[in-house]
């Protein structure tokens, strides 16, 4: 996670599955540059994602978990971001 995320929920899902939410205040592009740059050198693959100009998202994969990060603008706060993070464990 980004320097300075707050985590502002965690649930537990059926099947190992792992939701964690986030407000980030760095900005929708440093924090999209985090994501593009930090999870692959934390040995993260990622896969199928797409930009847009309000949002984006992401699978990724290492040998032991797959998951989603999902990227939101805030609409009230000019450099805060919703970043969310679903996860499981590879069987």
């Amino acid at each position: 996670m980004p320097d300075g995320a707050i985590v502002t929920s965690v649930e537990h899902r059926t099947g190992g599955r792992l939701v964690v939410a986030t407000v980030v205040r760095d900005g929708f592009d440093t924090t999209l540059a985090f994501l593009h740059k930090q999870l692959p050198k934390a040995g993260y693959i990622p896969e199928e994602g797409e930009v847009e100009e309000d949002d984006a998202e992401s699978n990724f994969s290492s040998t032991s978990v797959r998951g989603r990060w999902t990227l939101r603008k805030m609409p009230d706060c000019e450099a805060g971001v919703y970043l969310t993070y679903l996860t499981s464990a590879v069987p």
